[in-house]
């Protein structure tokens, strides 16, 4: 049976988290950037939040990945609103139903990565 460690745990943590920036980075200031507000005022919004834990993250910090598991969740929530709210557009690659999609998965692969991460750090420190 295949089992993953801590360490492949916290590898997919990063690569969710870090993927999930990129498309929020790539979907503001190109894809379809706000239409009533600055380009800058949405990546700004949704990308300070994520840039401020990520040093904590990247340094394996039990307290970082928690309050971005919290975090994850206002994605989370973004992404099933836009995929129900923009299903009428279809699935092309500058859909918002498609980035809507993508942020939906990526914050979900974060949050159970991460949880899983936080688990298993925390039964190595009772074994010790």
């Amino acid at each position: 049976m295949l089992t993953i460690g801590t360490r492949q745990w916290h590898q997919l943590a990063i690569a969710a988290y870090l993927l999930l920036i990129l498309t929020i980075l790539v979907w503001e200031s190109w894809g379809a950037p706000a239409r009533q507000a600055s380009v800058y005022y949405g990546l700004l919004l949704k990308t300070i939040p994520l840039a401020l834990l990520l040093p904590g993250i990247l340094r394996r910090r039990v307290m970082a990945h928690m309050t971005a598991t919290l975090l994850m969740l206002l994605y989370f929530t973004e992404g099933v609103v836009l995929t129900y709210s923009e299903q009428d557009q279809g699935w092309h690659l500058h859909s918002e139903l498609f980035y809507a999609a993508t942020e939906t998965f990526l914050s979900v692969a974060y949050i159970v990565s991460a949880g899983m991460f936080i688990r298993m750090q925390g039964k190595n420190r009772e074994n010790r």
